[in-house]
């Protein structure tokens, strides 16, 4: 630990910017390591492949279990709420069907639908994610 300190002392007055900087980059290298092995960990967890549709996810969180990738789950989305801008749209299913007009089981309904159609146009180990 002493050389490790005794080297940042000399990066540090032979370079303070650069050495700020490289600091800067580790800690956003770490953070963004850490991300993604816990999503890869949580992703990986078969108790969150294809669970039962809530109110509280979103169409990402729905995309992710259901192994969808994010434009053919925009088109079930789409076809489930027409006519409507749902791109950027990151609230939960429940809060769309209260946006849109509709009761939150009918919302979910018609993405079941959709999640089935898509399954059977695309078998497994073909989904894209």
């Amino acid at each position: 630990m002493n050389a490790a300190k005794i080297q940042l002392q000399t990066m540090w007055r032979a370079a303070p910017v650069a050495t700020a900087l490289m600091i800067l980059c580790l800690i956003a290298g770490g953070v963004f390591a850490i991300r993604t092995i816990s999503e890869a960990v949580y992703w990986g967890n078969p108790d969150h492949r294809n669970q039962p549709l809530a109110g509280w996810m979103t169409p990402r969180y729905v995309a992710h279990s259901w192994r969808i990738p994010r434009p053919d789950m925009m088109d079930i989305m789409q076809s489930a709420v027409p006519g409507r801008d749902l791109e950027n749209d990151p609230r939960s299913l429940s809060d769309i069907a209260a946006k849109h007009d509709l009761a939150l089981n009918e919302l979910l309904q018609r993405i079941d639908t959709g999640l089935s159609v898509y399954q059977s146009e695309h078998p497994a180990g073909d989904a894209g994610q």
